[in-house]
């Protein structure tokens, strides 16, 4: 498992789960750009919270306040949640367009636009900023290649949060955030750059928890627990429970997690040789 880079960190917490620890990278510069972004999210939450029309925006955009008020307010969560609300106001927006909910109040449009723009300043501010724009441009793949890279997502994050006994609230609740904006607005790309960004780091706590180090002959899997025999029984009597809980997750979703593995990039090559491990196994 690589060493964790700009972005969530997830490990085992006191509750004796995998949740998110912190974030991991460069905070975002002090001065006047960050007061103004925070001035304009409190202006936009002001005037949405009298509406019921447009509960998923106002949602997006507490998501938003709570990182631009972070201290220090870290660029990897400002970037994800600044994906999740431009997904929010598009999907808004089309769902005005057919009359579905009412059009936004007041100054609300033109205070989103201004806030994507000092946004977007803020982040290409920054080396991390600009480092991950670059990697969600990459995330541009053939359309055949997309739909297999969202279901495999979509997959991911379902199992994710199907397992609260190895994943915390915090981790279940950004699995359903990178699920539900997989393949969504504008700029696809970033959206599913976003998403496997989080459940890269999920499955990387989980790894860690497991603590898979050793050579695999040491373990045998049986059904969806594992087993030992000869030395292998003393490494599975210094298994905790929460690594034996992670550990069937990893076995019991073996093939939702090698296709992801071999399309979100380098950094899971670990998750690509324990699930070959795996499979051979069956």
């Amino acid at each position: 498992i690589p060493p964790e880079r700009s972005g969530p960190v997830f490990d085992r917490t006191d509750q004796g789960r995998i949740d998110l620890l912190n974030w991991d990278g460069a905070a975002a510069p002090d001065g006047e750009l960050l007061s103004a972004l925070r001035e304009r999210t409190a202006e936009l939450i002001s005037q949405l919270q009298g509406t019921n029309g447009h509960q998923a925006l106002l949602h997006a955009l507490n998501r938003y306040s709570d990182a631009i008020n972070a201290v220090p307010a870290p660029i990897p969560r400002l970037y994800i949640e600044g994906v999740c609300l431009e997904n929010a106001a598009a999907q808004a927006y089309g769902e005005i367009a057919t009359g579905d909910i009412p059009p936004l109040p007041g100054t609300v449009p033109s205070g989103l636009k201004s806030l994507r723009q000092l946004h977007g300043t803020l982040i290409m501010m920054t080396p991390t900023g600009s480092a991950m724009v670059e990697a969600a441009e990459r995330y541009d793949a053939t359309p055949r290649d997309q739909d297999r890279l969202n279901q495999s997502i979509i997959e991911v994050a379902q199992a994710i949060r199907d397992t609260p006994v190895v994943f915390g609230p915090i981790a279940q609740q950004l699995a359903e955030q990178a699920a539900s904006n997989v393949g969504k607005g504008v700029r696809p790309a970033r959206s599913n750059h976003v998403a496997a960004v989080l459940l890269k780091r999920m499955l990387a706590g989980a790894g860690k928890v497991v603590k898979f180090v050793v050579s695999a002959g040491l373990l045998t899997v049986v059904g969806d627990g594992l087993a030992a025999t000869g030395i292998g029984a003393q490494a599975m009597a210094g298994v905790t429970a929460l690594g034996e809980a992670a550990w069937s997750f990893l076995v019991g979703h073996v093939d939702a997690l090698r296709t992801f593995a071999a399309l979100v990039g380098s950094d899971l090559g670990w998750l690509r040789q324990l699930t070959a491990w795996l499979l051979s196994r069956r």
